[in-house]
């Protein structure tokens, strides 16, 4: 027939709800599982932006930590800039103002969240590419 949504769109969403349509074969533990992962990794990633905050005498409350955390999170996914830079940097002193923390303390924090997040990145590339050396050359010896 004749539709009114193109295409491609179409497409894209008969492969988000066919994704969707997986999770009902997920077995009960095995998604709790995925969750309580999640949740813990969370909280990690909580208590490392509370410790920069510790660090930097900025006397945020966990919770209020909890909150930063989220927000950032969610304005860095918007696709205007690299990386969330200047978007984070920019939001985080109107959010932390409400925290009296000082607009210049609150630029420092956010380049140390830049830094804490390029670190991460920098390790999971580590183990990326280690997984890749080990591998390599027990597969190149099966090609003889």
């Amino acid at each position: 027939g004749h539709s009114r949504v193109p295409r491609s769109v179409a497409d894209k969403l008969g492969k988000v709800l066919r994704s969707v349509g997986k999770f009902s074969e997920v077995s009960g533990s095995r998604l709790a599982s995925t969750v309580a992962l999640l949740v813990l990794s969370e909280l990690v990633g909580i208590l490392s932006f509370y410790l920069i905050s510790v660090a930097m005498h900025l006397g945020l409350a966990p919770v209020g930590i909890g909150w930063v955390r989220a927000y950032v999170t969610l304005i860095t996914l918007l696709p205007i800039s690299i990386m969330g830079m200047g978007v984070r940097d920019g939001s985080l002193v109107v959010m932390l103002r409400t925290y009296d923390v000082a607009p210049t303390l609150a630029v420092t924090y956010s380049t140390l969240l830049l830094t804490r997040t390029l670190v991460l990145g920098l390790l999971g590339g580590a183990c990326e590419l280690w997984n890749i050396m080990r591998f390599r050359p027990a597969t190149s010896e099966r090609k003889r």
